[in-house]
């Protein structure tokens, strides 16, 4: 089974800073357990907003998926998370918080900008 690993990004960042966030993210959620992590590995990339991503980060908790969180210490953002890594081996077994807001972010791309983002059935 090749490893998927995801990185939850803020929906208020652009530029040098989302992709230093991004590479914060990718970086500091492979461990030394996964090193060297396989070259078959799937990267996912999400987008979320603050209430989006707290949900998704304490479903993973609950589910015992080790999170390597990223703060901003600078800016606007200061003392906010703006980035999630987390790798795993089997994506079905996601929580669903984390299902609906990948559906969610593929769904942004053809989605028309002035509909409101899917909401996340409880």
């Amino acid at each position: 089974m090749k490893p998927h690993q995801y990185v939850i990004l803020r929906d208020k960042m652009t530029g040098g800073s989302l992709l230093s966030q991004f590479g914060h993210a990718v970086g500091e959620s492979v461990t030394p357990d996964l090193c060297p992590l396989s070259k078959e590995t799937i990267i996912h990339i999400l987008i979320a907003t603050k209430a989006r991503m707290e949900a998704a980060c304490a479903d993973l908790r609950l589910a015992g998926t080790p999170l390597a969180e990223v703060y901003e210490n600078t800016g606007p953002m200061a003392g906010s998370r703006t980035a999630v890594g987390f790798i795993v081996m089997n994506p079905e077994l996601l929580p669903q918080s984390v299902k609906i807001l990948r559906a969610a972010t593929f769904d942004r791309v053809s989605r028309d900008p002035a509909e409101p983002e899917p909401s996340i059935p409880s």
